[in-house]
């Protein structure tokens, strides 16, 4: 592997570029130094690594002197000239450093003939880096090629120039393997596979993602929630226009992370205001990055870059890492849209297919109904009294948040089946009323708590707690009626 330099080169790009920024630049002959000696180390470097071509050599060449020019003219105090010769240079450095990027591509191998291998083609970022190899661990396609590209066996890895290596592989024992062996530096090795195994586990949260990325952004109110709230609420019957930014088992601290995300964007800062908080009675109780579902923060932490109280940071973060530095230098910096964009439709499909079902308590058995009463009880089967005060602080955190830029909050508990009803233990709605009391002596909200509504039918859901479409018309249309506008 021979990156290391490429690294060098790039972080030296970023520093020049720095000085170049600074509109004082030409005043401090410290910065044109500095910005010289930038230019000294590429070349040293590529001189050590890259064999150059006369187009390149010529341009090298024209800087240099230009370089020297501005130097000359600073010593001898000929200031008028400076910035007319600066600003030539400056041309000239833009494209010495165009031509230099496309000598310095990083040279990327693939390890692995499967479904994913083609879908590379469109993650990584032609302009900072190509694939010139696959590596097949089977030695089933040595020999062939796969879109223009020469496909190798494992035991030739040795024979290609190549800076890292991807692999889509997915059995872990042979990555394993091969990170251990002396075939791979695992310094310039990735387990593509398992990141977006990792991240992407959850297709309804990703669809939630897509849509928000590629939407037009002017939301005058935002969503958030766990899957009650996502299932329950559908935005295009509400006042105004609205995204739905819940997701299945996201909790307060979540609710409150993606909020924030989604008001970083100017749009949604300049038209925002309402935020509509989706809770249950069980909310203060539950943290995701506890419970049974924790690896569903390595969703979020692409996005709002925390674990919060994750346990398992050691062992996920180093892909995370590693992957925020591939962004920089290989892969297009949405490669995980473009790798999910295509399945999106099926997903969806699927996705509408459960929300269109109907769950009916009348038509099943005993078993049947006890297995949903099981259900019930693990919803609410928690006492956490620490969790119940770290999310207290943080749900005050979101309200104040709102305040301060004037946005109305609207909490919301989403309708359940008379039997999810019956078998919720009546201690959490007695506990989330007395925090909700003691929340409303600070802050300003409506609350909404659909949970007893007897506008709603089995009918209207798809198990015992979660909305299906007709239930969540119903419901948007009842938000609608009921929020203070």
């Amino acid at each position: 592997m021979r990156s290391k330099y490429k690294h060098q080169i790039l972080s030296t790009f970023v520093l020049m570029d720095g000085f170049l920024e600074d509109k004082n630049f030409l005043k401090n002959i410290k910065d044109i130094n500095k910005f010289i000696d930038g230019y000294v180390f590429i070349n040293n470097k590529i001189n050590q690594n890259i064999e150059l071509n006369q187009e390149f050599l010529f341009l090298n060449e024209q800087l240099a002197n230009n370089l020297a020019e501005i130097i000359n003219m600073y010593n001898n105090n000929f200031l008028n000239d400076l910035e007319e010769t600066f600003k030539k240079t400056y041309d000239i450095y833009l494209l010495w450093k165009t031509k230099l990027s496309e000598l310095t591509k990083y040279k990327v191998a693939i390890i692995g003939i499967n479904k994913l291998t083609s879908g590379m083609d469109k993650i990584i970022d032609n302009q900072k880096a190509e694939i010139v190899n696959y590596i097949d661990i089977t030695n089933k396609h040595e020999g062939k090629e796969l879109l223009g590209r020469k496909i190798i066996s494992l035991k030739d890895i040795d024979n290609i120039s190549c800076d890292y290596l991807i692999s889509v592989l997915p059995q872990k024992d042979i990555i394993t393997q091969l990170v251990n062996s002396e075939l791979v530096d695992s310094d310039f090795f990735f387990d593509y596979y398992y990141y977006q195994n990792l991240v992407m586990a959850s297709p309804e949260f990703f669809i939630k993602y897509s849509n928000f990325i590629n939407n037009n952004k002017e939301y005058s109110g935002i969503l958030t929630g766990l899957s009650y709230t996502q299932k329950g609420v559908k935005e295009e019957y509400l006042e105004g226009n609205f995204f739905n930014f819940a997701n299945p088992a996201q909790d307060i601290f979540y609710d409150f992370e993606m909020f924030k995300y989604a008001y970083s964007f100017k749009e949604i800062k300049d038209n925002i205001k309402y935020a509509i908080i989706g809770l249950s009675y069980y909310s203060f109780h539950y943290d995701l990055s506890k419970s049974k579902n924790k690896h569903r923060t390595n969703y979020y932490y692409p996005i709002v870059r925390d674990f919060h109280n994750y346990g398992f940071i050691n062992q996920v973060s180093q892909y995370h890492q590693t992957e925020n530095s591939l962004n920089e230098i290989i892969f297009h910096s949405d490669h995980l849209l473009r790798l999910f964009e295509p399945q999106k439709g099926e997903f969806e499909k699927q996705i509408e297919e459960t929300n269109n079902l109907t769950y009916n308590c009348q038509n099943k058995n005993e078993e049947e109904i006890l297995k949903d009463i099981q259900f019930i009880r693990r919803d609410f089967n928690k006492n956490y009294p620490e969790t119940v005060e770290e999310n207290k602080l943080v749900l005050s955190n979101y309200l104040d948040f709102l305040q301060q830029k004037s946005i109305k909050p609207i909490i919301i508990i989403c309708p359940v089946t008379k039997l999810y009803q019956s078998f919720a233990p009546s201690r959490f709605k007695e506990e989330f009323y007395e925090i909700m009391d003691e929340l409303r002596k600070k802050y300003d909200f409506q609350l909404l708590d659909y949970f007893n509504s007897n506008a709603f039918e089995d009918s209207d859901f798809y198990d015992p707690s979660h909305i299906n479409n007709k239930g969540a018309k119903k419901l948007s249309l009842l938000l609608n009626k009921d929020i203070i506008w």
